[in-house]
């Protein structure tokens, strides 16, 4: 098995979800009713459209958008092992 790496660095865009915040793209899933509500439940999933379909992410998924405005999703570590933080200068 042989390895690789991008050739080039490229820019992404991550939101990291969690209920109630907004992500464009993210359709937060109700589970429960409105009775439901009254003893604390809340939303803990929500759907984005993928090139793989529909894709349902938990709360602290990473919701990743590249430079052709494809969405991923990531699970926190693998983002944590992917990704880093990076100021661009759009100067």
């Amino acid at each position: 098995m042989a390895t690789y790496q991008p050739k080039k660095s490229y820019k992404v865009d991550a939101v990291q979800w969690f209920p109630g915040v907004s992500v464009a793209g993210v359709e937060e899933i109700d589970p429960c009713s409105p009775d439901d509500l009254a003893y604390g439940s809340y939303v803990e999933n929500a759907e984005v459209e993928t090139l793989n379909g529909t894709v349902t992410i938990s709360e602290g998924d990473w919701v990743v958008t590249d430079f052709d405005g494809k969405i991923s999703v990531c699970k926190p570590k693998a983002f944590e092992a992917i990704y880093e933080l990076v100021l661009w200068d759009d100067a």
